[in-house]
């Protein structure tokens, strides 16, 4: 059984799929102010490669609202019920679904092993590593939550596609509970080597959590060999260039970095005046040629918006469901 691309962004709506983005944070964050409550938008470079393809193709985006509420009488009661009602017009004019993550499970969860232990670590800063087991507790009980929430969002068909360090685990949890969901792993920071990740603890369970997805992606062709030497060592688990069977399924490989949708900045050269008629730093005018200034290696935009090609990473099979079953 071998997983194939479906031909542009027209093909997976007609099959009826539906692009759920789960990541940590949600391109909105909510701010507490002296007032009560207020949004943000996220400027990060996940909100700047999603936005452009979930506003074509449509879908739902699950994460952290960013705060949590303690107290459940009073006045934190009624704080409670006003951040409420904006996370729900979140998700009725955004399509932003808020997970709410306990104070400490969102402390321990995201200050305490994804920041303190995976980040070094991945990042080949194995001396900076902190690990304390209720953090592990934490990063498990935070996954195990999101787990729930795109359970509960899930209709057949959707495309799952989870984004970076933060959610490891996740794949697996949806996968138990969702046997023939379409899910997709995107990791955004390095993937260490052989040699550095066997000093990261809970390493094995990281490993099986990630091949709970179809596809596995990674910022470089290095990265992901670096994923399949540790494969071998930490799980003896043997991968070809493309692709490691787990079981009679396989979990499909790829690099696939990641940038930015270029018509979002240079559509600003005809709809916006002031940055029409700016300079750029050496004193030349801005003219629309300067789209080929913007980096080209934005597979979200060539090949995921592209009428040629989508990333196999939000394109299985429609029928992947009925060959699973059959195999």
């Amino acid at each position: 059984m071998s997983l194939q691309p479906v031909s542009g962004l027209s093909a997976v709506q007609s099959s009826g799929a539906r692009l759920i983005v789960v990541s940590n944070r949600l391109p909105l964050t909510l701010c507490k102010t002296e007032d009560g409550w207020s949004t943000e938008r996220s400027s990060g470079g996940l909100a700047s490669a999603m936005n452009p393809l979930l506003r074509k193709g449509g879908g739902d985006w699950i994460g952290w609202a960013g705060t949590s509420v303690a107290g459940t009488s009073g006045e934190a009661d009624e704080d409670a019920q006003k951040r409420s009602a904006i996370l729900a017009q979140w998700a009725e004019r955004e399509r932003c679904y808020a997970v709410d993550l306990p104070e400490q499970v969102a402390t321990g969860f995201y200050e305490g092993y994804a920041n303190q232990t995976l980040w070094p670590v991945f990042h080949n800063f194995p001396s900076l590593l902190k690990f304390e087991s209720k953090a592990w507790d934490a990063y498990v009980e935070a996954n195990r939550i999101f787990c729930e929430t795109v359970v509960q969002r899930y209709k057949p068909n959707d495309l799952v596609w989870i984004h970076d360090y933060h959610l490891m685990l996740l794949p697996q949890m949806l996968r138990d509970r969702l046997p023939d969901a379409a899910i997709g792993f995107f990791l955004h920071i390095p993937f260490p080597s052989s040699e550095i990740f066997p000093v990261l603890p809970r390493r094995e369970e990281l490993l099986e959590g990630l091949l709970g997805a179809d596809l596995l992606a990674f910022q470089t062709h290095g990265h992901l060999q670096q994923f399949r030497a540790a494969l071998l060592r930490v799980l003896g688990m043997e991968s070809k260039i493309e692709q490691v069977a787990v079981g009679s399924r396989p979990v499909r490989l790829e690099a696939l970095p990641i940038g930015i949708a270029p018509a979002e900045y240079t559509d600003l050269l005809t709809s916006d005046k002031t940055t029409a008629e700016s300079s750029m730093p050496n004193g030349s005018r801005v003219t629309a040629d300067a789209r080929y200034c913007l980096p080209s290696t934005a597979w979200i935009t060539r090949r995921a918006l592209s009428s040629a090609c989508m990333p196999t990473l939000i394109c299985f099979d429609p029928h992947l469901r009925s060959r699973r079953k059959s195999s």
